[in-house]
C-alpha cells in the first residue's frame, strides 16, 4: 500500500500564520488577502522547483488556532513517496 502523506514520509514542513476571524455570525470568514497571496505565490514559485523524483509538494490554505488565537495558515510540505510493506 502506498502512503503519500505520513508523517514519516515528510522530510520538511514550512508554515506562516495569519492571525483573522475565521468565523463569524453568518458563517466561514475568507482568508486574508496576505493569507491567499503567500499560498499563491508558493504555488507560483516553490510548488514548481525541481526537486527528488520522488519528492511529493503540497501549499495548503486551512483554518487553524495558534496559541489560543484564530487565523489561516498557509503550509507548506515536502513529503517523500514511499510504500509500507504489510
Amino acid at each position: 500500500m502506498e502512503r503519500l502523506f505520513s508523517r514519516e514520509n515528510r522530510i520538511s514542513s514550512f508554515g506562516w500564520f495569519f492571525p483573522t476571524p475565521t468565523k463569524d455570525d453568518r458563517g466561514i470568514v475568507p482568508a486574508p488577502p496576505e493569507a491567499v497571496l503567500k499560498k499563491d505565490e508558493l504555488k507560483e514559485s516553490w510548488l514548481k522547483e525541481k526537486g527528488h523524483p520522488q519528492e511529493l509538494r503540497l501549499v495548503s490554505l486551512s483554518p487553524t488556532t495558534a496559541n489560543g488565537q484564530t487565523g489561516y495558515q498557509v503550509r507548506a510540505e515536502i513529503f517523500i513517496r514511499g510504500v509500507k510493506e504489510n
